[in-house]
């Protein structure tokens, strides 16, 4: 009875260790995850555009010149139906109108001859009590385009060619005949042509070695390319240097890198909860063979 109490208790032990080993690498996990992910940011919610009162939709044409026909739409919101909208030139009021049932307006007026080259702003505004609405177009005025002078072209003057002056003809000179002296012909004959006799080189001296040293003979061999037949031998060429061979260094063969060992930082987490796996299951192996063991005694 006191053995299988002993049991139970060794076996609760163990489970509990296992346990605790199971909730310590959970939390080592978490807590790197937990470090490694940062937590984002709510994403500010953007604040809404006030809607405004009055807008110009559109300025046609955009650009011209002095005197140009223009007109300006736009549409209001939150305005009274009827209420009157003024249009400026710059600073100067050129025309007004009113909004319709759907708080539309559009108005046309002229650009002024007076008008300067270049960017001009033309102003819409509407007031509502105390308070004046209002937005901004800009007209481009261009300057007018310069009409093109005709240009006279004079007629051109014919000038009379001047007839050649006649030149004499030059007198072809007259060949005149020399008497051809001949030339008297050899008699005498000529000498004769002196005859060339051979002469043969001395034979070479033989140096006399002193007493006591044998002669020696080298023999000096000359390579003879071998030519298939029909083959004309090569000529070499005047000038021609011989070819020297050239010894290349041998090449030092690079050391083959050592792979390191991986330590506990590079495998990670994975790492360290496979150990501490592969540690409990020892155990409760371990463990499985001492009850074993304990039991067949009992």
């Amino acid at each position: 009875m006191m053995k299988m109490k002993r049991s139970k208790l060794f076996w609760l032990i163990i489970l509990a260790a296992s346990l605790s080993a199971l909730a310590i690498a959970f939390l080592l996990v978490k807590s790197s995850l937990a470090q490694g992910t940062p937590t984002p940011e709510p994403t500010p919610r953007p604040t809404p555009t006030p809607q405004p009162a009055l807008v110009i939709t559109s300025v046609y044409p955009s650009e011209g010149v002095p005197g140009t026909l223009v007109r300006v739409s736009g549409e209001t919101y939150t305005i009274p139906t009827g209420s009157t909208i003024t249009i400026k030139w710059d600073t100067d009021v050129i025309t007004s109108t009113v909004t319709d049932s759907f708080g539309q307006f559009s108005a046309y007026f002229t650009v002024p001859i007076t008008a300067t080259f270049g960017v001009h702003t033309i102003r819409a505004e509407v007031t509502v009590g105390t308070i004046t609405y209002f937005d901004t177009a800009n007209f481009t005025v261009l300057a007018p385009t310069p009409t093109s002078t005709p240009t006279i072209t004079p007629t051109p003057t014919i000038t009379p060619t001047p007839s050649p002056t006649p030149t004499p003809p030059t007198p072809t000179p007259t060949p005149t005949f020399r008497p051809v002296t001949p030339i008297p012909w050899p008699t005498t004959p000529a000498p004769p042509r002196p005859t060339a006799t051979p002469t043969s080189p001395p034979p070479p001296t033989p140096t006399p070695l002193p007493p006591g040293t044998t002669p020696t003979f080298t023999p000096t061999f000359t390579p003879t390319p071998f030519l298939p037949p029909g083959t004309p031998s090569p000529t070499p060429l005047p000038g021609t240097p011989t070819p020297t061979p050239t010894l290349s260094p041998f090449s030092t063969p690079s050391p083959t890198p050592t792979p390191a060992p991986a330590s506990l930082a590079t495998t990670g987490w994975t790492g360290l909860m496979l150990l501490s796996g592969g540690a409990m299951l020892a155990l409760l192996v371990i463990t499985l063979r001492w009850l074993r063991g304990r039991i067949i005694q009992g």
